[in-house]
């Protein structure tokens, strides 16, 4: 049977005031998160070279699979974790793993989250805003928030819709963005987001970064 393995998990935290500071017309009342997960089917492999050997080991990619408040970032990944529950889901090495096990991690990534640049120094995310086209069916409040969006990010691009390539971890006013009307995309944000990490550990990543930054003091 074709399940889910789940091997390492991310997550960062973008504090309130600023992302008010770049985008003061939203009103942001709590810290928003960004949850990441590296993960891939059992089921599919990839080759590569070691030592004048070719091998192979399961596929395995960062995604984006959460975001928010801490609330809605726990509401996303409660119901992932169902996955958990018929086996299609487990963290890597484990036989099986049960929903609560994989809610209680998500809790404690949650509770470390680093900061976008500590996040930075390792992974890129870039994330596509895309909002319904403009026209005559389109609603007063949906052109106002296209208008607004407009105002904070330039001019979109797209012909049938227009698209806002987003950088949230490299520029807050697209973070801001992606917080505020990312859910007008209407796809789960792991559809919207392509995630890059430019170095590999064997480490977990939150453990990594927290020793780097020990020996950084």
């Amino acid at each position: 049977m074709s399940y889910r393995i789940v091997y390492d998990l991310a997550a960062t935290k973008f504090s309130s005031d600023t992302l008010n500071a770049a985008f003061p017309d939203h009103g942001f009342s709590s810290d928003q998160y960004l949850f990441f997960e590296l993960g891939g089917d059992n089921n599919l492999y990839e080759s590569y070279a070691s030592r004048q050997r070719t091998l192979q080991r399961r596929v395995r990619n960062w995604s984006l699979i959460a975001m928010g408040s801490e609330w809605e970032v726990m509401r996303q990944l409660v119901t992932f974790a169902a996955s958990c529950e018929g086996g299609g889901m487990r963290f890597s090495g484990a036989s099986e793993t049960a929903a609560e096990t994989y809610i209680r991690k998500c809790r404690v990534i949650v509770s470390e989250a680093v900061t976008p640049d500590t996040l930075l120094q390792r992974m890129g995310c870039g994330v596509s805003l895309q909002i319904a086209t403009l026209g005559d069916e389109c609603p007063e409040w949906r052109k106002r928030k296209i208008e607004t969006l407009t105002a904070l990010l330039g001019q979109p691009g797209g012909t049938d819709t227009h698209q806002w390539f987003v950088r949230p971890l490299h520029d807050m006013k697209d973070a801001a963005a992606l917080f505020a009307f990312g859910y007008m995309d209407g796809r789960p944000i792991y559809n919207m987001a392509s995630v890059s990490v430019v170095h590999q550990s064997k480490r977990p990543l939150m453990k990594d970064l927290a020793m780097r930054k020990q020996h950084a003091f």
